[in-house]
């Protein structure tokens, strides 16, 4: 098994024991029993410790969704599908298990609250995910503003808040399903609705002419 299979093991069991139990819960002596691997060679990829294990959770995802979105979106030039296809992706990557349902607790639930913490020896960690997070953002905005270029979406909103009606929405439709699944509160909703209120909002939010 190579270096990065290694990582990303580590990152996966990381994962799940960070959702199910909470940052401040989780031990890396679990991490390291889930991932199969010791303790030591955890803390050879990640010497900062549990932070930097969460913090590159993040950077994983985002470089993977953002390598993903560049590859999709290349070929599709209408603003419409091209949105449609970013929310798809991202729906894709963060809902259609629980592994992944995980994920979008670990995102949305535990990173804010420690993502202020000081440390200045991960600063350049946090820096990917600013680098990332951003790559993201832009891609939202200039399809946004293709569209309200193009006369498609409606050009009398700012395409940065739209983007946040957006980047809200999906968030807590996510962690919603998340609630759902780990603490057994049905919400009122499912995976399908999510995928469903996305579309319409789309269209009726975004489009000028739904």
């Amino acid at each position: 098994m190579n270096d990065l299979s290694k990582e990303n093991r580590i990152l996966d069991a990381a994962t799940l024991e960070i959702a199910e139990n909470g940052y401040a819960n989780a031990t890396m002596a679990r991490i390291a029993k889930r991932a199969n691997v010791s303790s030591g060679l955890i803390y050879f990829y990640f010497p900062k410790g549990k932070l930097q294990v969460l913090l590159s959770i993040t950077v994983r995802f985002w470089k993977i969704l953002n390598e993903r979105l560049e590859n999709q979106l290349a070929s599709i030039s209408d603003p419409v599908a091209r949105i449609t296809e970013l929310a798809r992706l991202a729906e894709f990557m963060l809902v259609r298990d629980n592994n992944r349902l995980y994920l979008a607790k670990v995102l949305i639930e535990e990173l804010p609250r420690l993502f202020m913490i000081s440390d200045d020896e991960l600063k350049d960690t946090r820096m990917e995910i600013t680098v990332e997070n951003r790559k993201f953002i832009n891609t939202i905005d200039t399809i946004i503003r293709d569209g309200q270029n193009q006369g498609v979406f409606d050009g009398s909103l700012k395409p940065s808040a739209m983007r946040q009606v957006l980047y809200g929405a999906t968030e807590m439709l996510l962690y919603g399903l998340f609630i759902k699944a780990s603490r057994n509160e049905d919400l009122g909703y499912g995976k399908a609705d999510v995928k469903k209120t996305l579309d319409s909002l789309i269209r009726k939010f975004l489009c000028k002419n739904p």
